[in-house]
């Protein structure tokens, strides 16, 4: 009796082994897989060298706004006087945020984020540049196709 029940163990403890290292090899494979299409999508369709490596760098690290590339779309986006607060305005910056489909950088005016701020924000999948600005405390929403990213939630 005693040997029926080791045996039952040692059979339900392998069955558990098998089981778990074929699930955990399907979910590596999955999560592979999904990285690499990520990182394809995002290579075909960025022509603005942005990438998901630029997460927690501050935007002056990265040179991001020495991007010529990304600095004519802002001054098309922008015009001409909100482009000229925004370069005047790149004192104050905070880290970017970017995951698989948004990147986010943020800048703003020394001892006055509250009021004078732009967050620029970068769609991968649709390669979409939208800007949300506050200018002497009025928002201004503007993106490239006239759609604000639904998957970002501006935050003052």
């Amino acid at each position: 009796m005693k040997l029926l029940k080791v045996k039952n163990v040692a059979i339900i403890a392998i069955l558990s082994a098998v089981i778990f290292v074929a699930c955990n090899k399907n979910a590596q494979t999955e999560t592979q897989t999904t990285s690499t299409s990520t990182a394809v999508s995002m290579e075909v369709k960025n022509d603005l060298g942005l990438t998901k490596d630029f997460n927690g760098k501050y935007p002056s690290d990265v040179k991001l706004f020495e991007n010529t590339s990304l600095m004519k779309r802002l001054e098309k986006l922008l015009g001409t006087e909100n482009y000229k607060f925004f370069t005047e305005l790149q004192k104050v910056e905070t880290p970017i945020d970017c995951n698989d489909s948004l990147f986010v950088a943020h800048v703003c005016k020394a001892h006055d984020c509250a009021d004078n701020s732009f967050t620029v924000v970068y769609e991968f999948a649709n390669d979409n540049l939208s800007i949300y600005c506050i200018k002497a405390g009025k928002q201004i929403e503007l993106s490239e196709n006239g759609k604000m990213p639904v998957n970002f939630k501006f935050q003052r």
